[in-house]
């Protein structure tokens, strides 16, 4: 097959699906991985695709919310390094409230589970990995989200209105130069600003792929945060805006 054809399958592929891994369509269109890669390196080139972490999404959905498996895999190491700067800030007997971003998810992986810690999440897959590790969860309930395996809307909301956290730790889509923290998702915006409003500490979690990206959903601004952590310096702009940038 000509790879203008395969080129062509591969295209039809991403519009039904948006974003896959190597392997899933490998599997699906019965071409090897090594195939795979070489044509999406080809439609990466071409400004169709962006690939990252062996799987590949369509530039013109790249600003939709992937499948929670996928963001997993995006930018993993950066969201590693967050992770292991945010576990320093946790001391023992505390109670946390954790988003339902992937970057929150990898935190829980890190908690310590003689630390005697509550932990609050919106997140399934979050809870899983707690409740996994003995460490005292409760998760929200509510409307899942798909995409997100995360809860939202009215059913999720009084839990976290009813309890008041030592810290939480959220991420977003992204912030603007200008400090305003933001997200493509209305559902996750809300729950967000609900869980900074019953936290003593907020701590944002932003890996340098968001700097200076705008979304429509405000969550915060600059100084709503006590804590920054990237997983390399930011900007100027930003180190002058937050009170703590680790």
């Amino acid at each position: 097959m000509l790879q203008i054809e395969r080129v062509s399958i591969l295209q039809e592929y991403l519009e039904k699906h948006q974003a896959a891994t190597v392997k899933q369509i490998s599997k699906d269109i019965h071409m090897s991985e090594t195939t795979v890669r070489r044509d999406l390196s080809y439609l990466e080139m071409q400004h169709i695709v962006r690939r990252s972490y062996g799987f590949a999404v369509l530039l013109k959905y790249q600003n939709n919310t992937l499948p929670f498996f996928l963001r997993m895999q995006d930018n993993r190491k950066e969201k590693n390094i967050i992770a292991q700067k945010a576990v320093g800030l946790v001391k023992t007997g505390e109670t946390l409230i954790l988003d339902e971003s992937s970057t929150t998810s990898l935190i829980a992986n890190l908690l310590d589970p003689s630390m005697d810690l509550t932990v609050f999440t919106t997140s399934l897959i979050t809870a899983n990995i707690l409740a996994e590790k003995r460490i005292r969860t409760y998760c929200t309930g509510g409307l899942i989200q798909s995409d997100t395996f995360s809860f939202s809307g009215k059913y999720a909301e009084p839990l976290i209105a009813s309890i008041y956290a030592d810290k939480c730790f959220f991420s977003s889509s992204g912030i603007m130069e200008n400090g305003i923290i933001c997200d493509k998702m209305e559902e996750s915006a809300s729950m967000n600003k609900l869980m900074l409003q019953h936290a003593e500490k907020k701590i944002y979690l932003c890996d340098h792929t968001k700097f200076n990206r705008s979304f429509p959903y405000l969550i915060a601004k600059a100084e709503d945060i006590d804590y920054f952590i990237s997983n390399i310096e930011p900007p100027e702009s930003y180190r002058r805006q937050f009170k703590t940038v680790l």
